[in-house]
Parts: structure tokens; sequence; C-alpha cells
């Protein structure tokens, strides 16, 4: 028995779904989605400044990343990254996204929603 595919677009801005549902929906292209604490978010593809900006700060960190290889690991986009939050049904696609090679070491407790830590 297949199981019915949901299809997402502009009309759907507001929705209810669940993360669950919306991580395998179909998207209408010419819009960014996201699940924002269990309600679709639409919004316009960003325009060429902020592809520009995005594009400064890569290279930034690229170049970051060759004089300093050990420090950061990965640098990625939103088409390679996504998060999701199940706690808050939430489902993001972040610009950019930086791996360190290994947790920082620090003594203090980890965040409660990602597990990294902070001061």
């Amino acid at each position: 028995m297949s199981a019915t595919i949901t299809k997402i677009g502009p009309a759907d801005h507001g929705r209810r779904m669940s993360l669950k549902e919306f991580e395998l929906a179909e998207v209408q292209e010419g819009h960014h989605y996201e699940l924002s604490r269990g309600i679709i978010t639409l919004s316009d593809v960003p325009n060429r400044i902020h592809f520009l900006v995005v594009a400064a700060i890569r290279g930034a960190l690229h170049a970051y990343t060759a004089l300093f290889p050990n420090r950061l690991r990965f640098v990625c986009s939103g088409s390679e990254c996504k998060l999701l939050i199940g706690d808050f049904e939430s489902e993001r696609h972040p610009d950019l996204s930086l791996y360190l090679p290994h947790p920082p070491r620090s003594t203090t407790k980890p965040c409660g929603m990602c597990g990294s830590r902070r001061s």
C-alpha cells in the first residue's frame, strides 16, 4: 500500500503540520518553506544581495579553514544542512552551518536543545 505524499505550496503558508509530515512533503518550486513550531512558513527565494553577502562570508570562512585547518571542519549551505528540532516541531535550513572537528573542551553544561555547550 503506498502512502499519500503531501504537497506544499504558497496557499499552505500558516497551515499547521507535524514535523514528520513536513519532512516527507514535496514543495512547489519558487519559494522557501520551513516549519516553525508546527506552522508552515513561506518566504521568497533570497535575492542577489543576500547571495553576495552569504558568498562573501563563505569565502572568508574557507580562507580561515585554509589558514587554520584543524579549527573548522566543514562549511555547509542551506541545501546541505537541515536542522530537525523535534521539541519545537520545527525544521530549519540555515544559510551557513559550521562544523567543528571536535566539541570544545569546557566545563559548561550542554545546551538542552542541541547538545552544544554554552557558558
